[in-house]
């Protein structure tokens, strides 16, 4: 069953009975992965897509495009441990989204993790990748990141995060950016189609299996009549996140007027589109 993860999947709380801190655990999901990329610690490489590159393994290559960092074992499992706890190993994403042919439309920082090992049992890469968004939600993420960096790898971050500072006042005119926490790991199904003039929006989270579809009973559950009330649940979303665009049930084409403005609507909130089945539409891109 997929599962609508929150931003912060976990917190440090108070035990008052005994007047101490009680550490933050982990999900399952965040801990099994954890301990995959341990296990490749030594192909560990963390990649921002503002260009920083945190790498166990030394990269003979050079790219001027990518400011690479060397870190140490020691190193790398902190930045593995903070990934855990922090929410990126529940939200992220399995396998690379955003790429050269598919690159994400809106202002994001994108984190990559990657770790190679010939010893995986089911492969030997393993990736997990998450778009951060834009804003102070994104610039917040980071800064937890950077408390448990060191050495150069905390003076490269350092550098990143005031280049950011600079959109302080651009993200400041974002309307309570911190109420905009909902997360899918695998993006957003939004289904949009049409009966006796009226038009109807059901969202809900993308499938874990790729090749499945919600049922009919839990679309139309889930749905809503006109483009006003589906604009309020796509506001819940947090920025960065992937929205795919279907029409009543695959392959149904969406009304066209309806998908202008949800496309429209979903470029002000940052979040990327992937309109399908149909990739070349002029209402909007697909991928």
């Amino acid at each position: 069953m997929n599962r609508i993860l929150p931003l912060l999947l976990v917190v440090l709380s108070f035990d008052s009975a005994r007047g101490q801190t009680v550490e933050p655990q982990p999900t399952k999901k965040a801990a099994a992965r954890a301990k995959q990329l341990k296990a490749a610690i030594d192909g560990f490489e963390l990649t921002f897509s503002s260009g920083l590159v945190f790498s166990v393994a030394r990269r003979t290559e050079k790219d001027d495009a990518w400011r690479t960092v060397h870190i140490d074992r020691s190193q790398a499992s902190l930045i593995i441990e903070h990934l855990m706890l922090s929410g990126f190993l529940d939200q992220a994403s399995d396998f690379k989204v955003f790429h050269e042919k598919h690159p994400a439309e809106n202002p994001c920082i994108i984190m990559l993790v990657v770790a190679e090992h010939g010893e995986m049992p089911h492969g030997s890469l393993m990736i997990f990748e998450e778009n951060l968004g834009w804003g102070f939600q994104m610039y917040k993420r980071l800064k937890g990141l950077r408390k448990v960096l060191k050495g150069n790898a905390g003076e490269e971050m350092d550098w990143l995060l005031k280049d950011l500072e600079k959109h302080n006042a651009e993200w400041k005119k974002e309307p309570d950016p911190f109420s905009r926490v909902k997360v899918s790991a695998n993006g957003w199904d939004l289904r949009i189609w049409e009966e006796r003039d009226t038009a109807y929006f059901s969202l809900l989270p993308a499938l874990e299996e790729r090749d499945t579809e919600h049922t009919n009973q839990e679309v139309l559950k889930a749905a809503v009549k006109g483009f006003k009330a589906i604009k309020p649940q796509l506001k819940e979303l947090r920025s960065g996140q992937m929205v795919h665009i279907y029409g009543r049930k695959y392959p149904d084409k969406q009304p066209q007027t309806q998908l202008a403005l949800v496309l429209k609507y979903c470029k002000e909130l940052g979040l990327e589109t992937w309109v399908i089945p149909d990739y070349e539409r002029k209402a909007g891109r697909g991928r």
